[in-house]
């Protein structure tokens, strides 16, 4: 019974002994990699607090990409009325020219007024499906970078979200830095 115990003891000591040398090295490799990060700026690096304040899992990015997708389509569907107003707007100016040319010369003013008038509404339509363009190819971005990180691990973490807080060349700084599980920044 005496051995078992002892035992028993001498292994949770062990497990204890195992837990704080693997939390020292993961704390010691994370100030490395945020420190090796900030030196990229600057050269004179002191550590004030650093914490984890997010864990991003594989779930997490999975059900982003799944967002990301949806929120294309949703942009897709949007252009395509979005088309359908531009090509109206298109249709009307230019039957608008055509009555102008058909009408006295002294309605013709008026024409001109209505053209213009016309030509905001398909400038502002174009802007629109401009800045609907450039959101869905963000999106595609974001969803290349987050396909790219899955890819890239096999743990179900992916990267940590960091609050770092430092001194660099006498200059107090606090940033959020992005870190793999392999202590490589983002």
């Amino acid at each position: 019974m005496k051995k078992t115990n002892l035992l028993i003891s001498v292994a949770f000591l062990l497990l204890i002994f195992c837990g704080l040398a693997s939390c020292d090295s993961e704390d010691r490799n994370i100030k490395k990699a945020l420190k090796e990060n900030a030196l990229e700026n600057g050269t004179k690096y002191k550590l004030t607090e650093y914490k984890i304040v997010e864990t991003i899992l594989r779930t997490n990015l999975e059900d982003s990409i799944k967002n990301g997708n949806v929120s294309i389509q949703v942009q897709k569907e949007m252009m395509k009325m979005d088309s359908v107003m531009l090509n109206k707007y298109i249709g009307e100016r230019e039957q608008c020219k055509i009555q102008k040319q058909n009408t006295v010369w002294h309605l013709a003013s008026t024409y001109d007024n209505l053209i213009e008038d016309w030509q905001e509404m398909i400038d502002e339509q174009e802007e629109k499906l401009k800045l609907k363009l450039e959101e869905i190819d963000r999106v595609k971005n974001k969803i290349s970078i987050w396909e790219s990180l899955i890819e890239n691990t096999d743990s179900p973490v992916i990267y940590y979200v960091i609050k770092h807080q430092y001194v660099l060349d006498e200059k107090h700084i606090e940033e959020d830095v992005l870190l793999t599980t392999e202590f490589e920044t983002l």
